[in-house]
């Protein structure tokens, strides 16, 4: 209740998938490129940067990764 009253925290206008709308408009227009319906097998990562993806059997290098699974699914499967 404490961050709430203070303007902290709350319910984005238009919902989540608003939000969420709003967050990739803003990434591809900076030039991102977002793969939707991709099954993610690993994610790669070389002297301790990510270096891609390895999605449906296929190497997508990558500069950056979000991942949006649960983190220690992500950390068992992913890494």
């Amino acid at each position: 209740m404490a961050s709430f009253s203070s303007g902290d925290c709350g319910y984005p206008k238009g919902g989540s998938l608003r939000l969420t709308r709003n967050m990739a408009d803003t990434f591809e227009s900076l030039g991102g490129k977002i793969e939707y319906r991709q099954t993610v097998e690993k994610v790669l990562v070389e002297n301790g940067k990510v270096s891609g993806v390895v999605a449906n059997g296929v190497k997508i290098p990558a500069d950056a990764v979000i991942v949006t699974q649960d983190t220690r699914k992500a950390v068992d499967d992913l890494f």
